[in-house]
């Protein structure tokens, strides 16, 4: 298989099987047990799907808004910011309960169906919160499809991430969350099983220096949660669950759970992550690794698992996982339709 397919397909599957794996236990909002994790995945071995296609494992509203994402960068070869609002809010009216949409975004898709999609996209989102828009993680649960079409064009990526993220959720930690959740999945395109966690490291925080320059008076959360990131996997001994909990977060803010789902990936490519979870694939430990640290835990599986897939390809998805999955044809055949997207550009 061609190696960037590989990786389209791993990004897909990977945020897919972080997503349906770690909706079980977002409700419990506290730590997963790994030996919990470790007994899921003996039964998923076991599950045999049904005569009628019904699945084990169902996905969230992180995986629906990010496959509208993908349709509509297929479908328009470009993004389109009403059209993709319009495609996010009849998602919602159409979704079952499995999707569990939550937070503020309901109510912006209200407006936009009650102004019958006319005007500015962005305008529900920008006026929640007094104006100040919402700081919650959706704006990065749904953005590695941007990360793909903008393959090997940075500028175009923060510029698209942005704009995605401001569809739900203007606040400014919210867009640079969704920048940087991007740009994680784009270096993880372009590495190789060479690259260390250091050099990703070391461009994520470049990346923060832009998104978060030293000359703002307002705080800089990723630059900071990036900092604590090195000093963790520079230490010395295990690092806790309720160590990285406290230093980085596992809530809905954008700031905790993008920066917990890039530490879960960073972590375990540094091979840092407990010894309970053994010397599975990359992609596996990362998923395991992002759920058991609690709180979101299918944003921060999705978002993880779209990281440990871009960087691993298709091939480190097990194949048990996959079929206990909702929705792995559909993710499959959106990255076909981006990777197809990709090698037409390449070719100009």
């Amino acid at each position: 298989m061609d190696k960037m397919l590989s990786k389209f397909r791993g990004a897909f599957l990977g945020g897919l099987v972080g997503d349906c794996l770690g909706a079980p236990y977002e409700v419990y909002w506290r730590e997963v047990k790994l030996q919990t994790l470790i007994k899921m995945d003996e039964e998923i071995k076991a599950f045999q799907p049904n005569p009628d296609k019904s699945w084990m494992l169902h996905y969230t509203d992180d995986t629906e808004m990010a496959h509208v994402m993908a349709q509509s960068l297929i479908s328009e070869n470009k993004f389109s910011p009403r059209k993709i609002a319009k495609q996010f809010s009849k998602a919602y009216f159409n979704s079952v309960s499995e999707r569990f949409y939550g937070g503020s975004v309901p109510a912006v898709f209200h407006q936009l169906k009650e102004s019958n999609y006319s005007g500015d996209p962005y305008s529900p989102a920008a006026a929640q919160f007094a104006g100040q828009g919402s700081y919650g993680n959706g704006s990065g649960m749904r953005v590695f499809p941007i990360a793909l079409f903008c393959f090997q064009d940075m500028e175009k990526l923060k510029e698209l991430a942005a704009c995605s993220a401001r569809l739900t959720h203007s606040h400014q930690d919210a867009v640079n969350g969704a920048i940087l959740q991007a740009a994680a999945v784009y270096f993880a395109l372009e590495s190789n099983s060479a690259t260390t966690w250091q050099e990703i490291w070391g461009k994520l925080k470049n990346v923060c220096k832009e998104i978060e320059p030293e000359t703002s008076n307002r705080e800089k959360p990723y630059t900071d949660r990036l900092t604590r990131m090195y000093l963790f996997l520079t230490s010395t001994g295990s690092i806790s669950n309720n160590e990285v909990v406290s230093k980085i977060g596992v809530d809905i803010q954008a700031t905790e759970a993008i920066s917990a789902a890039i530490f879960a990936f960073l972590c375990c490519l540094a091979n840092r992550q407990p010894e309970e979870i053994g010397s599975r694939d990359l992609l596996q430990r990362t998923v395991f690794y992002a759920i058991s640290l609690g709180g979101d835990t299918d944003t921060i599986g999705t978002m993880a698992g779209a990281i440990a897939g871009a960087f691993c390809g298709v091939e480190s998805v097990p194949q048990h996982w996959l079929v206990a999955c909702e929705g792995w044809n559909k993710a499959e055949e959106l990255a076909d339709g981006m990777h197809r997207l990709f090698v037409k550009k390449s070719k100009k």
